[in-house]
């Protein structure tokens, strides 16, 4: 729930900056990355004395030509892929989402409050079936989880995608991190900027390559930064808000976006989110 607050709040700050003709680039340079060396293996022949000569000889002869008999074709063969260590696979409305990056963050827990840290990240990149694999993240301690994320700042995706918590891991061990697809979630109304009274309709466009998918609206008031979810809707495109919420008070001005949870438990937020102001009278 740390997380999906943190979302929201994001959503919050990057919808003022896009207000001031600002551009949100997160810093990437900070997170830990994760190595991959491929060694390059040579291999050369060798000619032996007598072949040496018999080659100077060739060299010496006016005219050699040869007419192959036949041609051969060799069948095109690709390598099936082997999950190993902490592996999934990433869609965009079902197709592979191909060479793109994708993080493993390791939480920690204070005694209070699980502190996810751009510190403690791993990276991996996805190959041309959309697959990822992390074949290097350390054993996991005491009070640790990991999730993997995806994020992509480019318009038709996901504001990020956050996977379920893997809470015991061993290293070398071979474990589902999580597959899914990170195609957007278009909204429809209410539109931007309005002043709302209850009951207020929210309106979305559900994702057509996940119909295991289930929505669920949230808000985060622009003040307080205090964040609020509806119920679960499973595979719908609506919700109607009848009660207040928290500090729902006129005057109060709150972003709203949807998210869509995977029935493992990850979960996404919609790339766009929208502003209403509670109008007079809204508060029952």
């Amino acid at each position: 729930m740390k997380t999906r607050r943190f979302g929201l709040v994001i959503l919050l700050a990057g919808s003022l900056l896009a207000a001031l003709g600002l551009l949100l680039n997160p810093n990437r340079n900070a997170y830990a990355s994760e190595q991959l060396d491929a060694v390059d293996h040579r291999q050369s022949d060798y000619l032996s004395a007598s072949d040496a000569s018999r080659l100077t000889e060739l060299h010496s002869t006016a005219s050699i030509s040869f007419t192959p008999a036949y041609t051969t074709y060799l069948p095109l063969i690709s390598r099936p892929f082997v999950p190993a260590g902490i592996y999934g696979r990433i869609t965009y409305q079902g197709a592979p989402v191909t060479n793109t990056q994708v993080e493993l963050w390791r939480c920690d827990y204070n005694g209070t409050n699980w502190i996810c840290s751009s510190l403690n990240v791993l990276t991996t990149t996805t190959d041309l079936d959309g697959r990822y694999q992390f074949t290097s993240a350390p054993s996991l301690q005491a009070d640790q989880k990991y999730r993997v994320k995806f994020m992509e700042d480019a318009p038709g995706y996901l504001s990020w995608w956050d996977s379920f918590s893997i809470n015991i891991y061993t290293a070398g061990q071979t474990i589902a991190g999580g597959s899914f697809d990170v195609a957007d979630i278009t909204l429809l109304a209410p539109a931007d900027g309005i002043t709302a009274t209850l009951p207020l309709h929210f309106q979305w466009v559900p994702r057509p390559a996940t119909p295991s998918d289930s929505y669920q609206v949230g808000l985060v008031n622009y003040d307080t930064f205090e964040y609020w979810y509806s119920p679960l809707v499973g595979y719908a495109n609506s919700y109607t808000l009848t009660n207040p919420p928290p500090g729902f008070n006129p005057g109060v001005k709150y972003m709203w976006g949807i998210w869509a949870v995977a029935p493992d438990g990850g979960s996404g937020l919609s790339r766009q989110g929208r502003a209403f102001t509670v109008g007079s009278g809204s508060v029952r």
